[in-house]
């Protein structure tokens, strides 16, 4: 039985499936039995809620979707919000009662609430005791729930009780401990509160990841240290920033004098190499400008004779152009008429020797001689009207889509009235092929064919014949309008009986009509032999459709024939076009289309004469030749007077510059007159070289005549190259003194001289710039392009280096040293302050690695204890692994070296260098870089780069396996009941171990172990359920049936499922321990 305090009932009020029920907890065990869905692992989750509050609230039952708190709540009709309680009346002392529970809206709001006899509630109260036991029927008001602020009114005017509740649970569970019903203090952090959760879910069998080291460290020791180290380690960090930075600021300080030396001691090399090379610089450029100016002075004189030259002779050339262009105008006309004359003649023995020299190729081509083309030649034309009607006709009987064939059976005289009598033919037997398509025609009534075919009885030969003799004759059964012709009305009385034959043979007989004599013929295949009218019927179809068969082919000869007759009517002279027709074959074909058949008969005698005359080829070259040299000159003449009119259009109108004559006379140069070279241009025959001689002279002088915009730019040029002449003089005049020989220079010896000059001093001012640009701020502009040496280096200097103008470069760096000395002291103090923050978090991180493997080492020896066996003799262990964690050694390492060189002290002092660690350190300037090497340096392993996070994380240098062995010690991954009863032993210790951290070893508190499907532990039930008693438990246990009563020490609710609405049970059925009788 569980001491005081324990839970003494469950009260559930608008809760799904436990709608308004009080259940009574025995003092150490109570039991919900029941189907499935009955509503017996929600006793658990209520439970949870009330101990832990819906932040960490997690049901273990698997359904069709997540079990949150909002979905306990029962739903009534319409859209509104509902409400449900789930309350504890504890039984601190033997009937003395507070109550404890939670407050749900099916809107997800919750709240925990605290009912008692007094009314303070602040987190160190003691509650107040009532004696009343309260249940769900004193919850309500009408039988209605109430809203949490309505109840607080109800529980005091009704109860004279006061309730609390609270939406946030820390002062909650602040006063449950404080009042020895929770063990633990779940108010100190969200991850106390976690880790309970877990626990209580562990015990109602939901699922923990055990299987990985980080998960199960999480589980036994929570989170709150390594965050705890952590932020100590960041607090430390943020303290120690203005050491940080003043120790930065006097290590960058002394990097900067240093460098600041190192640069000043180059910029004034570059200062001497660039006054050097300016000097060199200055020389070549005086004297090469020198040299370029006298060379300009003799191009400007050379330009100015020729501009005067130009001026005289332009005039003088145009004169000239003008009298060759009338001339020209005078020889057009003439060549002209002789160029046309020419052409005329070229032509004319053109086209004789082309007809010369198709003849010639069409003896070769047919092969035959001259002789021979002519009377070929004469041949086809007599052939060439048959050729045109066999066309005609042919091109007719092609438009009608008749066959040529046709023609093939007409020849001689009146192809016409021969045509005619095939036709008539024709037209004769499709007349009788009618007739024998009406006779075979069986439909006809009065055919003695039909009459043959109805009659009874089977006819022989002769009774056939006859019978086919009379229907090719059309003689009918019924008597004909006409009386010319005969008829046979009673075939039978002709047929039946002796037929009066006078003679026979093996052709047929002949039949005696009282008299008169008829043939009749056996040459057929009978068909009236048999009785079978179908057969009889089949072979007159079949002869009628070969008769329609014939009639068909016989009208479409007729046809075409018809269309014939036509076509030869219309073309007239229809014997001669037959005629030419039968011809057709013996004509020449291909000449029929020769291109000499298309010559009348006096051009092809033409080509004839011409084939036998010899000197045509010759004499038309001859022509040929004379008209293209006419041609020739006529182009030339006309291509001159283009040009001519071309160059008169654009020619220049020389006019004197006054500027010229001004520079002329600025300068002084003297001209003399020039001769004119023009008569020989004047008398030239040859026009071609006229013009290009000429146009030669013209060009030249418009060139000379163009220079007067050179001449001015040699002005220009001249006078620019003597200005810096004089400007190269004023920038070194020492150096040209009386003594000074000028030198020849190249151009390329300048620009190299101009170059390095100029890379001397931009690379001089560059360096300066920045120089200043990175010691100046807001003097930098001052400074800029200036490349004041002194000036710089008394502004970037500090004032104590720099206090004698004339300081030297080698003093400044002496000065700097002494400067920096005392700067490096207080740099080692500032270091040993941090290594000494750190030493002291890294020592707390040691301890508590220690602390933590010592409680894994407790709770294996919990779940070593004999009493703690899980059936078939397993055994539940937590091991500890090294796998994948870092070394633990390297934090007590470190801290013993740190200890060590505090002992030196922090001034420095002779045994200065005998500082290990501190030394090594100090160079890092930042403490995360500090903590980092202090790892690697302490004997951490460096192929490894742990994170700040994980040196400061306990659970880093150990990991822990738990699992469950058999008797030997091998691992056994075990049923479901035996891994719950192992995790539920985990929990056990857990909770002990917590109970001993918080200083509540035996404290009184409601301890309890809420077991779902506790049928299924079978033997680990029993090994839980003394444990429980030994360690003061009340056990909730579920499951379908009872399972292991215990009359005495339980009590046992029966669940019912209600049939009529799945939210909501029947009322519980409640057992109480024995009857009176002793019977359970």
């Amino acid at each position: 039985m569980k001491d005081y305090p324990r839970i003494r009932r469950l009260s559930t009020l608008g809760i799904i499936r436990h709608q308004h029920f009080d259940y009574e907890f025995g003092p150490f065990r109570t039991d919900f039995v029941g189907e499935g869905g009955a509503g017996k692992s929600m006793i658990s989750d209520l439970l949870q809620l009330i101990f832990v509050g819906v932040r960490y609230f997690h049901s273990p039952t698997k359904g069709s979707g997540p079990r949150e708190a909002k979905t306990l709540v029962l739903r009534s009709e319409g859209k509104g919000t509902d409400m449900g309680y789930a309350f504890l009346s504890l039984e601190l002392k033997k009937n003395q009662y507070v109550i404890v529970g939670i407050y749900l809206e099916s809107s997800g709001a919750a709240e925990m609430f605290i009912v008692q006899q007094g009314n303070n509630f602040e987190a160190d109260t003691k509650l107040a005791t009532f004696g009343q036991l309260l249940g769900v029927a004193e919850f309500q008001r009408d039988n209605s729930i109430l809203p949490i602020n309505e109840l607080r009114d109800h529980i005091i005017d009704n109860f004279n009780l006061t309730c609390e509740s609270w939406e946030r649970t820390q002062t909650y569970h602040k006063i449950l401990f404080n009042n020895d019903i929770l063990p633990l203090d779940l108010s100190v952090s969200n991850q106390a509160l976690h880790n309970y959760a877990r626990i209580v879910q562990a015990f109602s069998r939901e699922s923990l990841d055990m299987d990985k080291s980080v998960s199960l460290q999480s589980f036994l020791f929570g989170d709150e240290k390594e965050k705890e180290f952590y932020n100590r380690f960041e607090t430390t960090v943020e303290e120690l920033q203005g050491d940080e930075k003043q120790f930065q600021d006097n290590v960058a300080e002394i990097d900067k004098l240093k460098i600041k030396q190192q640069k000043l001691s180059d910029l004034l090399d570059l200062k001497v190499l660039k006054e050097r090379l300016f000097k060199d610089y200055i020389e070549a450029e005086y004297d090469f400008l020198g040299q370029q100016q006298d060379g300009l002075f003799k191009e400007l004189e050379e330009l100015i004779l020729k501009y005067e030259e130009s001026t005289r002779l332009l005039p003088l050339l145009e004169s000239v152009l003008l009298k060759k262009m009338e001339e020209i105008a005078q020889e057009q006309p003439v060549i002209e008429k002789r160029v046309e004359d020419a052409l005329v003649l070229t032509k004319e023995w053109t086209d004789k020797r082309k007809k010369r020299g198709d003849f010639l190729r069409w003896l070769d081509e047919l092969e035959i001689s001259a002789e021979q083309v002519l009377a070929k030649y004469d041949s086809y034309q007599e052939s060439k009207d048959n050729i045109r009607k066999i066309n005609e006709l042919e091109a007719q009987i092609q438009k009608n889509k008749i066959s040529t064939n046709l023609l093939a059976n007409y020849s001689g005289k009146a192809v016409l009235v021969q045509i005619q009598h095939s036709c008539d033919l024709l037209q004769q037997e499709i007349e009788f092929k009618n007739k024998l398509r009406s006779l075979n025609n069986l439909d006809e009534a009065t055919s003695i064919a039909r009459w043959a075919l109805e009659t009874d009885s089977v006819l022989n030969q002769r009774q056939e014949g006859i019978i086919r003799m009379f229907q090719n004759q059309d003689i009918r059964v019924d008597q004909p309008q006409d009386k010319l012709y005969r008829y046979l009305p009673s075939p039978e009385i002709l047929i039946h009986g002796e037929i009066p034959v006078y003679s026979e043979d093996e052709l047929g007989f002949w039949l005696n009509l009282n008299g008169v004599l008829e043939f009749i013929s056996k040459d057929f295949e009978p068909v009236f032999n048999t009785g079978n009218k179908d057969d009889i019927k089949k072979y007159f179809e079949v002869q009628t459709s070969n008769i329609a068969k014939d009639i068909q082919g016989l009208e479409k000869s007729l046809a075409d024939l018809s269309v014939l007759y036509r076509i030869l009517e219309e073309l007239g002279d229809a014997d001669e076009y037959v005629k030419a027709w039968g011809a057709k074959w013996e004509l020449d074909v291909q000449l029929q289309s020769h291109e000499l058949f298309a010559l009348k008969k006096d051009e092809l005698v033409d080509h004839f004469n011409l084939a036998n005359d010899s000197e045509v080829p010759a004499k038309a070259m001859q022509y040929e030749n004379s008209y293209k040299t006419l041609k020739k000159e006529e182009s030339e003449l006309i291509t001159l007077s283009s040009n001519l009119s071309q160059l008169e259009k654009s020619f220049i109108d020389a006019i004197s510059d006054e500027q010229v004559v001004g520079i002329k006379s600025k300068w002084r140069f003297d001209s003399a007159e020039q001769p004119t070279v023009l008569n020989d241009l004047v008398d030239a025959s040859d026009n071609a070289k006229f013009y290009d001689d000429f146009f030669g002279i013209y060009k030249n002088q418009e060139k000379n005549y163009a220079g007067s915009e050179r001449i001015k730019e040699l002005d220009r040029l001249i006078n620019e190259l003597k200005s810096k002449r004089n400007d190269a003089y004023g920038k070194c005049p020492e150096i040209f003194v009386s003594t000074y020989v000028p030198k020849i220079r190249q151009y390329e010896e300048v620009e190299q001289l101009r170059e390095d000059c100029s890379a001397a001093e931009n690379k001089y001012i560059v360096k300066y710039n920045v120089i200043a640009g990175e010691n100046l701020n807001n003097n930098f502009k001052r400074f800029e392009d200036s490349g004041d040496f002194q000036a710089l280096c008394a502004e970037i200097l500090p004032p104590e280096i720099l206090s004698d103008e004339n300081i030297l470069e080698k003093d400044v760096i002496e000065k700097i040293g002494k400067y920096l000395a005392d700067i490096n002291l207080k740099n080692k103090k500032l270091n040993s302050r941090k290594l000494n923050k750190l030493a002291s978090i890294i020592e707390d991180v040691w301890l508590e690695v220690s602390t933590q493997l010592n409680i894994a080492r407790q709770i294996r020896n919990f779940l070593n204890d004999d009493e703690k066996i899980i059936s078939g003799g397993h055994k539940a262990t937590l091991a500890e692994i090294k796998d994948n964690s870092l070394s633990a050694d390297w934090m007590q390492i470190f801290v013993e070296k740190i200890k060590k060189d505090a002992e030196f002290g922090s001034d420095e002092t002779l045994f200065e260098q005998e500082k290990g660690i501190t030394n090594e350190l100090e160079k890092y300037h930042s403490l995360t870089d500090k903590l980092q090497q202090a790892y690697y340096r302490s004997g951490g392993d460096r192929n490894l780069r742990p994170k700040i996070k994980d040196l400061l994380n306990p659970k880093s240098y150990y990991g822990l396996k738990f699992s469950m062995v058999n008797s030997s010690g091998k691992k056994n991954d075990g049923s479901n009941s035996q891994t719950y009863s192992a995790i539920a032993l985990l929990c056990i210790a857990k909770l002990a171990l917590l109970d001993k951290k918080s200083g509540s070893k035996d404290k009184d508190a409601i301890r309890f172990m809420a077991i779902d499907e506790a049928a299924g532990l079978g033997k680990n039930f029993d090994m839980l359920y003394k444990i429980a008693e030994a360690n003061d438990y009340q056990i909730i246990s579920m499951s379908i049936s009872p399972h292991k009563i215990d009359a005495a020490k339980q009590n046992i609710y029966l669940l019912h499922n209600s049939v009529e609405d799945d939210e909501v049970n029947y009322d519980p059925v409640p057992i109480f321990g024995l009857l009176e009788n002793g019977t359970v």
